[in-house]
């Protein structure tokens, strides 16, 4: 926090500025800390529970429809660069 202060700076501070400031740098570190625990959370279930739910069939049609949609992201990526340079504004 005392490095948002320019110590050179002979006017007086801005007190909703550096407020604004702050307290966006705090809503970021919560929201960054809270998205590591989500991921983590998240894996610790999964490995605990989810994997073992999952069986061979359910897997393999996984992957099937892994292997679909990796050829197709492509082709929907196109699809939205010719529609983003279409429109007109």
């Amino acid at each position: 926090m005392m490095r948002m202060i320019d110590k050179d700076s002979k006017t007086q501070l801005s007190t909703f500025s550096d407020l604004r400031r702050a307290a966006f740098v705090c809503i970021f570190q919560a929201c960054l800390i809270s998205f590591h625990f989500v991921i983590a959370f998240y894996t610790s279930f999964y490995v605990a529970y989810i994997y073992y739910w999952i069986n061979d069939n359910t897997s393999q049609f996984y992957y099937d429809l892994y292997t679909v949609l990796d050829v197709l992201k492509y082709t929907i990526y196109q699809a939205f660069v010719i529609i983003d340079t279409t429109v007109v504004t």
